[in-house]
């Protein structure tokens, strides 16, 4: 919501521009605002943290892939997720974020997982590795 409350802002500032010109910048910024959701892995700059995007720090360099390093970080993953709580080589169709899917139990899940086979798994955190 804070990036819908800076556009009003900045469009109300536009009133007197001619609308050709007012036209380009509308054009413009909807630009940039899909390339910042792009950027940001987001469908949404209302569901982007302002707080968390100000911490993030870009790190300089070219590639950041080091030999060996996702293995390893599966690894460490092992060692602290419960082997019963893994789920493997189960193909996805869709990710439904940000939700509230109800379990048969009456559980709150934010996270649905629609898988190929047309089963679906409810779930707290998901993590995805694509292959």
């Amino acid at each position: 919501d804070v990036y819908l409350e800076e556009v009003k802002t900045l469009v109300a500032q536009w009133d007197g521009d001619h609308t050709d010109l007012r036209r380009q910048k509308l054009g413009l910024l909807s630009m940039l605002m899909k390339w910042q959701c792009v950027h940001l892995a987001a469908d949404s700059l209302s569901k982007v943290s302002v707080y968390e995007y100000e911490e993030y720090n870009n790190i300089e360099g070219r590639d950041r892939n080091s030999q060996g390093l996702f293995p390893n970080l599966f690894q460490k993953l092992l060692e602290i997720i419960p082997r019963e709580k893994l789920l493997l080589k189960k193909p996805v169709q869709q990710i439904l974020w940000n939700g509230s899917f109800e379990s048969e139990d009456s559980s709150l899940y934010p996270i649905k997982v629609l898988c190929e086979d047309g089963g679906h798994i409810l779930a707290d955190h998901v993590i995805l590795s694509i292959s």
